[in-house]
């Protein structure tokens, strides 16, 4: 029997060169508007990609990096669900994620993850975890 991979543990945006614990990324209510902000952390090589979404009454993040090939999950900016809104979706391979936990549920990678990173909510402000 087939072992399905545990879901990665989540990453904190300042191992990735990005904000440090408690500062501010953007506000809750922006991200209702767009359904996705997009932040780049680092520089160079180690260069990151991460995506915040609204996901019910709160907010999911995952690094922009599909677990198939490792390429980013978008064509176009800020947007990263399938038509229908359901799932998170890989336009280079048709990967369909879940959004709240990031398991892929359909494509060339069914059973692996997107990698989370830790964000949390305060009132409209949401921040790095």
């Amino acid at each position: 029997m087939m072992r399905r991979p545990a879901r990665p543990a989540a990453l904190r945006l300042c191992d990735i060169g990005g904000p440090a614990p408690g500062e501010q990324l953007c506000k809750a209510s922006d991200l209702e508007e767009q359904r996705a902000i997009t932040l780049t952390c680092g520089a160079g090589h180690g260069q990151r990609e991460v995506f915040l979404m609204a996901h019910g009454d709160g907010v999911v993040a995952y690094l922009n990096d599909c677990p198939h090939r490792h390429l980013p999950l978008n064509f176009h900016p800020d947007r990263f669900l399938d038509r229908q809104g359901q799932f998170i979706l890989c336009t280079n391979h048709i990967a369909l994620f879940r959004i709240e936990d990031g398991y892929c549920v359909d494509g060339p990678c069914p059973g692996q993850w997107l990698t989370p990173v830790a964000v949390c909510v305060e009132g409209d402000r949401v921040l790095a975890g």
